[in-house]
Protein backbone atom coordinates (compact mmCIF):
# COMPACT_ATOMS: atom_id res chain seq x y z
CA UNK A 1 0.00 0.00 0.00
CA UNK A 2 1.12 3.73 -0.65
CA UNK A 3 -0.45 6.69 -0.28
CA UNK A 4 0.24 10.30 -1.97
CA UNK A 5 -1.68 12.42 0.48
CA UNK A 6 -4.37 11.65 2.94
CA UNK A 7 -6.83 15.05 3.98
CA UNK A 8 -9.06 14.91 7.08
CA UNK A 9 -11.73 17.18 8.12
CA UNK A 10 -13.20 16.64 11.28
CA UNK A 11 -15.57 18.53 13.47
CA UNK A 12 -14.99 20.68 16.55
CA UNK A 13 -18.52 19.96 17.92
CA UNK A 14 -17.60 16.43 18.22
CA UNK A 15 -14.66 16.90 21.43
CA UNK A 16 -18.05 17.36 23.13
CA UNK A 17 -19.13 13.93 22.69
CA UNK A 18 -17.88 10.09 23.26
CA UNK A 19 -17.36 9.34 19.98
CA UNK A 20 -14.82 11.71 17.72
CA UNK A 21 -16.68 12.61 14.37
CA UNK A 22 -14.19 12.69 11.43
CA UNK A 23 -16.34 14.25 8.31
CA UNK A 24 -14.52 13.30 5.32
CA UNK A 25 -10.80 11.51 4.68
CA UNK A 26 -9.45 11.91 1.44
CA UNK A 27 -6.78 9.37 0.58
CA UNK A 28 -5.43 10.81 -3.12
CA UNK A 29 -3.80 8.28 -5.13
CA UNK A 30 -3.38 5.61 -3.19
CA UNK A 31 -2.02 2.28 -4.74
CA UNK A 32 -2.65 -1.26 -3.33
CA UNK A 33 -1.45 -4.63 -4.55
CA UNK A 34 -2.65 -7.99 -3.54
CA UNK A 35 -1.19 -11.35 -4.91
CA UNK A 36 -1.89 -15.19 -3.97
CA UNK A 37 -2.02 -15.77 -0.54
CA UNK A 38 -2.79 -12.06 0.91
CA UNK A 39 -4.94 -12.36 3.55
CA UNK A 40 -7.27 -9.50 6.05
CA UNK A 41 -8.20 -9.62 9.15
CA UNK A 42 -11.16 -7.97 10.74
CA UNK A 43 -11.13 -7.18 14.44
CA UNK A 44 -14.64 -7.39 16.43
CA UNK A 45 -15.59 -4.67 18.06
CA UNK A 46 -17.93 -4.81 20.75
CA UNK A 47 -18.74 -0.71 21.62
CA UNK A 48 -19.60 1.86 19.96
CA UNK A 49 -16.25 2.89 17.86
CA UNK A 50 -14.27 5.96 19.46
CA UNK A 51 -13.65 7.58 15.81
CA UNK A 52 -16.49 7.67 13.78
CA UNK A 53 -15.52 8.95 10.10
CA UNK A 54 -19.22 9.55 7.84
CA UNK A 55 -16.80 9.42 4.59
CA UNK A 56 -14.18 8.53 3.01
CA UNK A 57 -13.06 9.30 -0.57
CA UNK A 58 -10.29 7.70 -2.92
CA UNK A 59 -9.34 9.53 -5.62
CA UNK A 60 -7.01 9.02 -8.36
CA UNK A 61 -6.10 5.21 -6.81
CA UNK A 62 -5.25 2.15 -8.50
CA UNK A 63 -5.70 -1.03 -7.56
CA UNK A 64 -3.70 -4.40 -8.57
CA UNK A 65 -3.90 -8.29 -8.15
CA UNK A 66 -1.52 -10.84 -9.37
CA UNK A 67 -1.26 -14.74 -9.58
CA UNK A 68 1.45 -16.71 -11.94
CA UNK A 69 -1.79 -16.60 -14.05
CA UNK A 70 -4.12 -14.23 -13.29
CA UNK A 71 -3.50 -10.81 -13.35
CA UNK A 72 -6.15 -7.90 -12.86
CA UNK A 73 -5.16 -3.79 -12.65
CA UNK A 74 -7.65 -0.91 -12.17
CA UNK A 75 -6.78 2.43 -12.63
CA UNK A 76 -7.61 5.50 -12.71
CA UNK A 77 -10.01 4.17 -8.86
CA UNK A 78 -12.48 6.83 -7.95
CA UNK A 79 -14.34 5.55 -4.27
CA UNK A 80 -16.24 6.40 -1.81
CA UNK A 81 -17.40 4.85 1.22
CA UNK A 82 -20.17 5.96 3.48
CA UNK A 83 -19.58 3.82 6.88
CA UNK A 84 -22.59 3.72 9.47
CA UNK A 85 -22.56 5.66 12.74
CA UNK A 86 -21.45 1.87 14.66
CA UNK A 87 -18.71 1.16 11.79
CA UNK A 88 -20.96 -2.14 10.79
CA UNK A 89 -22.17 -1.52 7.45
CA UNK A 90 -20.42 0.29 4.73
CA UNK A 91 -21.66 1.53 1.55
CA UNK A 92 -19.32 1.54 -1.16
CA UNK A 93 -19.59 3.52 -4.86
CA UNK A 94 -16.99 3.12 -7.17
CA UNK A 95 -16.14 3.85 -10.77
CA UNK A 96 -13.03 4.45 -13.37
CA UNK A 97 -11.78 4.13 -16.98
CA UNK A 98 -8.71 1.97 -17.29
CA UNK A 99 -6.70 -1.20 -16.29
CA UNK A 100 -6.42 -4.65 -18.32
CA UNK A 101 -7.39 -8.21 -17.18
CA UNK A 102 -5.27 -11.47 -18.08
CA UNK A 103 -6.59 -14.73 -17.29
CA UNK A 104 -5.00 -17.98 -19.08
CA UNK A 105 -2.72 -16.13 -21.51
CA UNK A 106 -5.82 -13.74 -22.93
CA UNK A 107 -5.70 -10.34 -22.05
CA UNK A 108 -8.43 -7.49 -22.10
CA UNK A 109 -8.40 -4.04 -21.94
CA UNK A 110 -10.87 -2.68 -19.30
CA UNK A 111 -12.76 0.32 -20.78
CA UNK A 112 -14.50 1.29 -17.93
CA UNK A 113 -16.07 0.19 -14.63
CA UNK A 114 -18.31 1.23 -11.98
CA UNK A 115 -20.68 -0.74 -9.06
CA UNK A 116 -22.13 -0.15 -5.56
CA UNK A 117 -21.65 -2.35 -2.45
CA UNK A 118 -23.16 -2.62 0.57
CA UNK A 119 -20.45 -4.63 3.45
CA UNK A 120 -22.25 -5.41 6.45
CA UNK A 121 -21.56 -8.20 9.38
CA UNK A 122 -23.67 -10.73 7.44
CA UNK A 123 -21.84 -10.49 3.71
CA UNK A 124 -21.71 -8.23 0.82
CA UNK A 125 -24.43 -7.10 -1.10
CA UNK A 126 -23.38 -6.24 -5.04
CA UNK A 127 -26.12 -3.70 -5.98
CA UNK A 128 -24.83 -3.32 -9.27
CA UNK A 129 -21.27 -4.04 -10.69
CA UNK A 130 -20.75 -3.01 -14.41
CA UNK A 131 -17.67 -3.68 -16.54
CA UNK A 132 -16.32 -3.32 -20.12
CA UNK A 133 -13.50 -4.96 -21.36
CA UNK A 134 -12.81 -4.40 -25.20
CA UNK A 135 -16.04 -5.08 -26.68
CA UNK A 136 -17.45 -7.07 -23.62
CA UNK A 137 -20.25 -6.21 -21.23
CA UNK A 138 -20.35 -7.72 -17.66
CA UNK A 139 -23.15 -6.51 -15.20
CA UNK A 140 -23.32 -8.32 -11.37
CA UNK A 141 -25.25 -8.36 -9.08
CA UNK A 142 -26.06 -10.52 -5.68
CA UNK A 143 -25.39 -11.53 -2.29
CA UNK A 144 -22.55 -12.86 -0.89
CA UNK A 145 -22.75 -13.80 2.87
CA UNK A 146 -19.92 -14.81 5.38
CA UNK A 147 -20.27 -17.43 8.22
CA UNK A 148 -20.80 -15.65 11.53
CA UNK A 149 -17.34 -13.79 12.08
CA UNK A 150 -15.39 -15.75 9.25
CA UNK A 151 -14.94 -14.45 6.65
CA UNK A 152 -15.80 -17.72 5.07
CA UNK A 153 -18.53 -17.52 2.28
CA UNK A 154 -21.29 -19.82 3.11
CA UNK A 155 -23.87 -18.42 0.64
CA UNK A 156 -23.44 -17.15 -3.10
CA UNK A 157 -26.15 -15.96 -4.85
CA UNK A 158 -24.52 -13.71 -7.98
CA UNK A 159 -25.90 -13.35 -11.04
CA UNK A 160 -24.40 -11.98 -13.95
CA UNK A 161 -24.76 -11.16 -18.13
CA UNK A 162 -22.04 -10.99 -20.33
CA UNK A 163 -22.55 -9.34 -23.82
CA UNK A 164 -20.29 -10.40 -26.45
CA UNK A 165 -18.97 -9.98 -30.15
CA UNK A 166 -19.87 -13.85 -31.02
CA UNK A 167 -17.67 -13.88 -33.95
CA UNK A 168 -14.01 -13.12 -31.80
CA UNK A 169 -14.79 -15.67 -29.17
CA UNK A 170 -15.43 -18.84 -31.95
CA UNK A 171 -11.88 -19.46 -32.51
CA UNK A 172 -11.05 -19.79 -28.72
CA UNK A 173 -13.74 -22.26 -28.30
CA UNK A 174 -12.61 -26.10 -28.44
CA UNK A 175 -15.45 -26.95 -30.87
CA UNK A 176 -15.06 -29.22 -34.52
CA UNK A 177 -14.28 -27.23 -37.55
CA UNK A 178 -15.20 -28.30 -41.24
Amino acid sequence: ISVKDVRVYFSLWSYLTRSFLIRDIVVQSPTLSLGEGSRFKFKERGSKPSVVPRRIQIKGGSFSYKTHDKELRLSPLEMRVLPSKMMDRFDITFSGNGGHVVFKEQEKKVNRFEGAVVVHPDGIDLTGIVATLDKTDLKTEGVIKFSGKSLETTGLNVKMNVIFPVDEYLPLLPIARE
